[in-house]
């Protein structure tokens, strides 16, 4: 899956790295799957999904680095992909400061939000109309 991010696959690789966030939900693997999926979501412009992966991640274990930004910062190759991952995981980290864990108006229950998986990953992300709402105000 890492490979195929690397080459701007990110279709095939959100359906591997779905895959392997549906099986066990406390080993590093599938935290590891969780921040991939953040960082091909923020890139995607889905940058309150790309937040929740990254919430999620974190709250399972705050330890496991997204591997994908890790590509940049141990200079490993990755078709000049590795930096736009390792910027994605600062914008999915400030989008789940910004919405989940904010005080105030421009919070958002973050552990409400329902999003189903299909066989490509990502399937649907509802929200209340009042969130809807203050995501559209905060565009």
């Amino acid at each position: 899956a890492i490979r195929l991010s690397c080459e701007g696959e990110f279709e095939a690789a959100t359906e591997l790295f779905s895959s392997i966030s549906q099986r066990d939900s406390s080993s590093n693997e599938y935290v590891a799957s969780l921040h991939s999926l953040g960082n091909i979501a923020a890139i995607q412009g889905n940058l309150l999904l790309s937040g929740i992966f990254h919430g999620l991640a974190k709250e399972v274990n705050p330890d496991v680095m997204p591997p994908l930004a890790l590509m940049h910062l141990e200079e490993k190759p990755c078709n000049g992909m590795g930096e736009i991952f390792w910027v994605s995981s600062f914008v999915k980290k400030d989008v789940y400061e910004y919405f989940c864990q904010a005080q105030g108006q421009q919070q958002l229950n973050c552990t409400n939000i329902n999003f189903q998986f299909n066989n490509i990953g990502y399937d649907e992300v509802s929200f209340s109309t009042a969130e809807s709402d203050m995501l559209y105000d905060a565009h």
